[in-house]
């Protein structure tokens, strides 16, 4: 009875530091709400294309569920919140703008409202400053980011808005007329924290990582299944954002959750582990879509791709190697005692609960 005891304290210290890393009872595990604006410089005025799921709209507005019917009858309302929330300002005189059309687009399964405004100022002059202050969920916990482009003839920037701050301006006419280049993109920093917060707050991925660590292994064989991750889940982040592949979001979001409830199981029940590497590769090319989705849906020219991908896949290596870096002091300690094995079997079962529960949510829910 006393070592099933100190069984149960090393699972639930395996278990807590879990629970500091990934709340594993979240409905979603990616509670990352995004939206996508698109601002271009037309010459005689700017046009303003804003897209955000539907149910944001829905909470927010409270028109019900939304179809092409109730997105008709709920224009006016829905453009009053929107245009309150979001301001769009020229040398800060703010502007009124006309609404140009408002309609549902579904992007990788995802619905989306999209509203494209249109402010017309025929005497706007290079030099001037537009600007964009997004004020969506401010003052709440909400990991709202607002993934910004912005487009001037054949230049391009993109930009992530976040946080507190939420202020973008950019000076009209600062890429020459018929300079044929794009603009470097500024925002690599955006895009490595957007990844370091995309990781930290993807907890099936986080999970998934935890329960790979779980059983005893050698360094030499956890590098093995860090790098085999890594590898894996770059290659299906960069074919997903490139287009060249595209799986159904309910596939992927169910596969990842069956994922942990695999390696759960396989700590639970085999007596020797073998093979790890190749299935962490295996999983690791479907966890990659998983990451994808968040730029996917963004209008990144393709001379800026590399860089953007660059800076998203290294933000959630840093936050990756960091954790791991962190638990491996307490896995060794755990491995040294008698109790162990129980640690495992405890710690395991409960991440399969988790890892089944988010499988049912996402295959019938």
């Amino acid at each position: 009875m006393k070592r099933f005891f100190k069984g149960i304290t090393i699972g639930c210290l395996l278990f807590l530091l879990s629970l500091c890393i990934v709340p594993p009872f979240s409905v979603s595990a990616h509670p990352l709400s995004v939206s996508y604006s698109t601002v271009t410089n037309t010459g005689n005025g700017v046009e303003f294309v804003y897209s955000i799921d539907l149910l944001s709209v829905t909470e927010s507005t409270n028109v019900g569920l939304i179809d092409k019917k109730k997105l008709q009858e709920s224009n006016e309302t829905i453009d009053k919140w929107i245009r309150k929330m979001l301001s769009v300002k020229i040398d800060n005189v703010a502007q009124a703008g006309q609404l140009k059309s408002m309609e549902l687009e579904d992007k990788r399964e995802l619905g989306l409202t999209l509203v494209r405004v249109v402010y017309n100022f025929p005497n706007a002059k290079n030099g001037q400053t537009i600007s964009l202050d997004d004020a969506m969920y401010m003052g709440n916990s909400s990991n709202y980011t607002n993934l910004l482009v912005f487009k001037e003839g054949d230049s391009v920037t993109e930009t992530v808005l976040k946080g507190g701050e939420r202020h973008w301006q950019a000076v009209l006419g600062e890429v020459q007329e018929g300079a044929h280049q794009s603009a470097l993109p500024g925002s690599w920093v955006d895009f490595l924290l957007l990844g370091a917060e995309h990781i930290l707050t993807g907890y099936d991925h986080l999970l998934f990582l935890l329960a790979l660590l779980l059983r005893k292994q050698t360094l030499k064989q956890y590098a093995s299944i860090i790098t085999a991750f890594t590898i894996a889940h770059s290659i299906t982040l960069t074919l997903a954002v490139t287009g060249i592949v595209s799986v159904p979001s309910r596939f992927v979001e169910a596969t990842i959750a069956l994922s942990i409830c695999y390696v759960a199981i396989e700590n639970l029940f085999l007596k020797k582990i073998s093979h790890r590497t190749l299935i962490t590769f295996l999983f690791g090319l479907i966890h990659g879509l998983g990451f994808a989705g968040i730029l996917s849906e963004m209008d990144i020219p393709k001379s800026h791709l590399a860089v953007s991908l660059v800076s998203f896949n290294a933000g959630i290596e840093v936050i990756q190697l960091t954790l791991v870096a962190l638990l491996l002091p307490l896995l060794t300690w755990s491995q040294r005692t008698r109790y162990q094995r129980q640690g495992v079997i405890i710690a395991s079962t409960i991440i399969a609960l988790i890892g089944a529960f988010w499988s049912i949510e996402r295959l019938f829910l």
